[in-house]
């Protein structure tokens, strides 16, 4: 079974710039979205995303999500590879409490049985300074995006939902990445004792 890898953390945090050097440097396979590669279900997933009501859109993409486990270990892959993975459900369920409130109706507090697991999580994150710098480089904004630049409370709650699901995800490792590159931050991940284990799990 493969190994996976999973970056999280809220918007501009260098969850997609780290995972890339990370597959760069080590050889790793990239993924985001689904990780099975039942059509099914990614299919669902794509039409959650093309949703322009963010309710049913956030409702739809973390039914997908669950579904993903079911499909994913029906496959019996036989692969011993590492996948590092670009946000999964932690990101979904954070961002449906955070803006669907009681409109988020999906029942999530049971994420460990509900959803695929990783082998190790990594959250980044950095000061909100720093995601408003990062934006400018950003040539097309979502409106979720625009939505957590233009208010930093709404931005604080998505950080604060994010920790306190991934710390429930061990092992974990946490990295500020306000003041490191993404190939500083690769390089303190590949010195990490919970990185290295991970990667050679069987």
């Amino acid at each position: 079974m493969d190994r996976i890898i999973l970056l999280e953390g809220s918007d501009y945090s260098g969850k997609t710039s780290i995972a890339k050097e990370l597959v760069k440097f080590h050889g790793f396979e990239y993924n985001r979205g689904m990780i099975s590669n039942d059509s099914i279900v990614r299919s669902m997933a794509l039409d959650g995303c093309s949703e322009n009501n963010i309710e049913k859109a956030t409702n739809f993409f973390t039914e997908a999500l669950r579904l993903d486990k079911v499909a994913y270990l029906s496959e019996n892959r036989n692969t011993v590879g590492v996948i590092i993975q670009d946000k999964y459900f932690p990101s979904a369920i954070a961002y449906g409490r955070c803006f669907l409130g009681e409109n988020y109706t999906l029942e999530t507090t049971d994420f460990k049985n509900q959803f695929l697991q990783p082998n190790l999580s990594i959250f980044l994150y950095c000061s909100y300074e720093e995601k408003v710098k990062r934006s400018k480089d950003r040539s097309v904004k979502t409106k979720t995006d625009e939505m957590i630049l233009s208010n930093i409370e709404i931005a604080g709650r998505i950080e604060g939902e994010l920790i306190k699901i991934v710390s429930e995800m061990e092992p974990i490792i946490m990295i500020d990445t306000s003041t490191i590159s993404a190939r500083e931050a690769v390089e303190k991940i590949g010195q990490n004792r919970l990185f290295l284990e991970a990667i050679s799990q069987k």
